[in-house]
């Protein structure tokens, strides 16, 4: 028996972080950025900007998927730029905003078209210039407030409007100013929260879980459900299939977390479901966009290193067009965990006959009992352990860490 869990064991340590993050190619020549803006446009990914380890950066570059290859294009025409932010609608993307290498704050927004590979400046806002605000764009135009400017953070928000090429300010947030926040747009809504102030929220804390909707016909915003976790800041963030997804960041100490934390929000439920974390720890401002159903997680930095590995994580097989499982065996997530575990089946007639056991690394087992879609864990140690769901014949081993 012992020996039969150790091979398992081996086979299971390989897929750390559940079966679907996928290593992809890094960009050329070690390049490496925080806070670049990535977009998809005709099936390929773009990377703009960003800070390096000395300098801001116009540089862009192009990702071929079939090819698993980056490409240099031309650089972005503006000044180079760090902290800035960027969005992708109606085949072109927007990006502006950030700080310039004298450390001037920004105002300024652009429109790209991949189609002619061409840059046009467009009418700047007339708000506080800043840095890392959101940006959403839907329905013909650009959202973008909060961020932080010369005068502090901010809560404040414009709408520029693509046809007239003109901005207007609407109603503030209705809470604590804030920098770097998550943002995506779903359906007739803008969804905006998290980032940094510093206000303390009813958690003591100044990087925040809260969480808002924007509905831009009325101007008006509502709460919506926390993120029931620690608080978070200067990740990245997309929709997919109706639902949003907030990927990665600082926790609410501002420094990186052991697990690379990935949170889906369900809008139709006002409610959050964790994800399977990427591999390594978290990262601060990465960049990421979606190519036919899979997500990129791209550089940004990690207990203050930067990091050159890029990954990719299949939403379609994970999620499915319906929002389940489409793979043909359990899937376990987080991997690394303080107290909860969610195991999602591959059918949900499998539940009356799957159980769970977990083992420690002397074989022994630690804990057990029938399936269950989420497991409270927190009455073990700190430690390496491997999770056995049987489900009849069929037995399936995935490595977990208790932190």
């Amino acid at each position: 028996m012992k020996t039969r869990l150790v091979l398992l064991f081996c086979l299971a340590l390989m897929q750390l972080h559940g079966q679907t993050w996928t290593q992809v190619a890094s960009l050329p020549s070690g390049y490496m950025v925080h806070h670049g803006f990535g977009f998809e446009a005709g099936g390929e990914g773009y990377l703009v900007g960003g800070m390096r380890s000395t300098s801001y950066s116009r540089n862009v570059f192009k990702y071929n998927p079939t090819s698993n290859t980056w490409t240099q294009i031309a650089n972005f025409p503006g000044p180079a730029r760090g902290y800035a932010i960027g969005d992708f609608h109606n085949g072109k993307a927007y990006y502006g905003f950030g700080r310039d290498s004298s450390g001037g704050y920004m105002s300024d927004l652009w429109e790209y078209n991949p189609a002619t590979s061409t840059w046009t400046q467009l009418a700047s806002c007339p708000c506080q210039a800043r840095t890392h605000p959101a940006m959403v764009a839907l329905n013909g135009e650009i959202h973008v407030g909060l961020g932080g400017s010369q005068s502090g953070n901010r809560k404040d928000w414009w709408v520029y409007n693509i046809t007239s090429n003109t901005w207007q300010q609407k109603t503030d947030l209705p809470s604590f100013t804030r920098h770097h926040p998550y943002q995506f747009a779903i359906g007739n809504y803008v969804y905006t929260g998290l980032g940094h102030g510093t206000s303390l929220d009813v958690y003591g804390k100044s990087i925040y879980r809260s969480w808002f909707r924007y509905h831009p016909p009325t101007d008006t915003w509502t709460p919506m459900a926390d993120l029931p976790a620690q608080g978070r800041v200067a990740g990245t963030q997309f929709t997919y299939n109706n639902k949003g997804y907030v990927l990665s960041g600082d926790g609410d100490n501002h420094a990186s977390m052991s697990a690379g934390e990935f949170w889906s929000y369900d809008p139709a439920t006002n409610s959050w479901t964790q994800m399977p974390s990427h591999p390594g720890g978290s990262r601060w401002a990465p960049a990421s966009f979606i190519i036919n159903g899979e997500v990129y997680l791209i550089n940004g930095q990690s207990f203050g290193q930067y990091v050159s590995q890029n990954y990719k994580f299949n939403l379609g097989v994970f999620v499915g067009e319906n929002g389940v499982n489409s793979q043909q065996k359990p899937l376990v997530y987080p991997t690394v965990f303080n107290s909860l575990i969610n195991v999602q089946l591959p059918a949900e007639e499998m539940a009356s006959e799957s159980t769970i056991a977990v083992y420690n690394m002397n074989s022994q087992k630690v804990h057990s009992q029938a399936y269950s879609p989420q497991l409270d864990l927190s009455q073990l140690a700190s430690g390496m352990y491997f999770m056995e769901i049987t489900t009849g014949t069929q037995k399936e081993v995935v490595k977990i860490i208790k932190e």
